[in-house]
């Protein structure tokens, strides 16, 4: 499989999103691509940061004014 294919589903083979088929699809090719596996490898350690870094507390009022627009 080429790597264009895969590559365009590799968040959504991250967040589970595949269905089994192409989950195990995706998680061969990974297997034998040192590039795709690599990729995979640098997107799962940038949502562990992203996630680490918390979240800040939404400012008071903001969702009664995001529904006044």
């Amino acid at each position: 499989m080429p790597c264009d294919q895969p590559r365009d589903r590799l968040g959504a083979y991250l967040d589970g999103e595949l269905s089994e088929a192409d989950r195990a699809t995706v998680a061969r090719h990974i297997a034998g691509c040192p590039e795709c596996a690599a990729l995979v490898a640098a997107l799962r350690e940038t949502s562990v940061m992203v996630s680490g870094l918390g979240r800040e507390p939404m400012p008071t009022g903001l969702s009664s004014r995001l529904q006044q627009t």
